[in-house]
């Protein structure tokens, strides 16, 4: 007979299965009969209650262990077995009622939020949701990655192009796409979508649900939109913030700390290129060291102090490409001159699915002034390519504090230099740390306990929304 839990003093969880984050809460009050059967210690999951809607998780870690293994099946199922190893999976497999989902983007050309909004989609109708996604464009201009790779995996989209500021007109498509696909839930990303999309939905019998990806800063304007943003948050049925650092400033700023959870991002692996053909298409030639900065070129992704600390590398014989474009590019490029290395560093622009070309690095560097759960920091660990990153948001929490990459203060290029001399000196100290990262990714953030954690975080909305 198992004795009583104490609730009034917990046990500390043991270290497996890992948490995403160092105080994230374990399990549930009664044992779960999932996690038993596939041989968990007890103390595992009866340790702690399972947490509320607006705590640090949504779902069991044990639970969530299980799910992160997925893409792992040849290796578990042999301790499992393969037919116990489906059960449990197919113990923790969705509903077959499934709410009907409207997302709500204005795309950039590439860019984080839009890899999110594109695996959630296109994983909600792997799992037979009903799921379409509204583009808010620019009346001309290209049609941006995520609209293109959206329809190529059949999830419908339907695009608003209106003259700049015409938010009536906007507000009018989303409403008109929400009663046309039905949505039980309107799930928007970053502060246009949210705030044009809770009006919308003022009018209409559905949840509003937004992931909040972070607030970039800058200009007065920025800061004025981003105010708004979150004026509007505070009226959503749910919130969903990608860090534990953001989950904070959105308590802070008002946003009701029931409605408010924390779900991190996961990542749905690109296919590599082969490193001759990722460097073939970046244009380097076959024999320098070449390093990778990827991101928006603006204010808050640092690129001024990647730069900085590129000039102050003491070898000649390394290369960087800077992927990306953005407001601060002109600059950046006349910066380079400046400090004499525009002879050392490619500026190739938007690159979508950059993820690919990874293996055409022997270290990537994200040098951002402030983050929540950057897309490129998973995508690079993955990749098995070095990494050197700064202390800012989850980068830390995701990195094991520095387990799996080198970690510096922010807009430090000092710092940043020194790390990038260390990372690429350590070659073989750094192959041991980046198959750490590999397979840290793919237990810490599968596509699978991610989802899942989104479907809880739709049904609390369109409970909270009910007893309106």
């Amino acid at each position: 007979m198992q004795p009583a839990h104490d609730r009034s003093s917990p046990p500390e969880p043991r270290s497996w299965p890992p948490a995403p984050l160092d105080k994230a809460l374990c399990c549930t009050d009664a044992p779960c009969k999932d996690c038993q059967s596939i041989g968990l210690r007890r103390s595992h999951y009866t340790n702690l209650r399972r947490p509320a809607f607006g705590t640090q998780e949504v779902e069991c870690r044990a639970t969530q262990a299980v799910h992160g293994l997925a893409n792992a099946v040849p290796r578990v199922s042999r301790g499992l077995g393969i037919a116990r190893f489906r059960a449990v999976m197919t113990t923790h497999s969705p509903a077959t009622a499934q709410p009907r989902i409207l997302h709500v983007i204005a795309p950039a050309a590439v860019g984080g939020a839009e890899r999110v909004v594109h695996d959630l989609a296109v994983g909600q109708r792997a799992r037979g949701q009903s799921v379409a996604v509204v583009a808010l464009l620019d009346r001309t201009g290209p049609e941006p990655w995520l609209v293109t790779a959206l329809r190529s995996q059949e999830v419908p989209v339907h695009t608003c192009r209106s003259r700049s500021r015409d938010y009536l007109a906007e507000i009018a498509a989303i409403r008109r796409a929400a009663r046309q696909t039905g949505a039980q839930v309107m799930h928007c990303h970053a502060y246009r979508a949210d705030i044009l999309g809770w009006l919308a939905a003022a009018r209409l019998d559905t949840a509003t649900v937004s992931t909040s990806h972070g607030f970039t800063g800058g200009g007065p304007r920025n800061g004025f939109y981003e105010w708004l943003d979150r004026q509007a948050l505070r009226r959503f049925d749910a919130v969903i913030a990608v860090s534990a650092a953001l989950q904070q400033l959105l308590g802070r700023s008002g946003v009701p700390r029931e409605r408010l959870c924390l779900v991190q991002n996961a990542l749905l692996p690109l296919p590599l290129l082969e490193r001759r053909a990722a460097r073939s298409r970046l244009g380097l030639a076959r024999s320098p060291v070449a390093v990778g900065w990827i991101g928006r070129m603006s204010w808050e992704k640092g690129p001024d102090i990647f730069l900085e600390a590129f000039a102050r590398l003491r070898r000649s014989d390394v290369q960087a490409v800077m992927v990306g474009d953005g407001a601060e590019r002109e600059s950046l490029e006349a910066a380079a001159s400046r400090l004499g290395v525009a002879d050392r560093i490619r500026f190739v622009g938007s690159v979508p699915n950059a993820g690919e070309l990874l293996a055409a690095f022997d270290m990537v560097v994200l040098s951002s002034r402030t983050e929540g759960l950057p897309i490129s920091l998973l995508e690079a660990m993955s990749a098995g390519v070095p990494l050197v990153a700064t202390r800012v948001g989850d980068i830390p929490a995701a990195t094991s504090h520095g387990r799996f990459a080198e970690l510096v203060p922010p807009a430090d290029s000092g710092a940043l230099a020194a790390a990038m001399e260390r990372t690429l000196a350590t070659g073989g100290t750094a192959s041991d740390r980046t198959r750490g990262a590999q397979e840290w990714v793919e237990l810490q953030f599968g596509l699978e306990p991610w989802l899942d954690r989104i479907a809880a975080v739709h049904e609390q909305a369109i409970r909270r929304h009910g007893k309106r």
